[in-house]
């Protein structure tokens, strides 16, 4: 992974991603975990089993928990599945 690309906060200390199960074929790997979605500048959503993730996160912010199933049979995390209704 082009760890340049990341924030500077998981620069030196990538956490693993825990595998979600997927159907037939998966259209994301492990790493689609990293898909959060930001509510504001303080809060961000990520999946349950992502336990390394919220652990480092919630150093820095508040962490809602939702599950979402079928992220990598659908290629997709919580911030691919959402539509902007507003953006400032």
């Amino acid at each position: 992974m082009k760890t340049h690309l990341l924030p500077e906060g998981f620069r030196d200390s990538l956490p693993e991603m825990a595998e979600r199960e997927f159907y037939l074929y998966p259209y994301a790997s492990k790493w689609i975990g990293m898909n959060v979605l930001t509510i504001n500048p303080e809060t961000v959503m990520i999946d349950p089993i992502q336990v390394d993730l919220k652990k480092q996160l919630s150093t820095k912010m508040k962490v809602i928990e939702a599950p979402l199933r079928h992220s990598r049979t659908l290629g997709g995390g919580h911030h691919c599945v959402t539509c902007d209704l507003e953006r400032s």
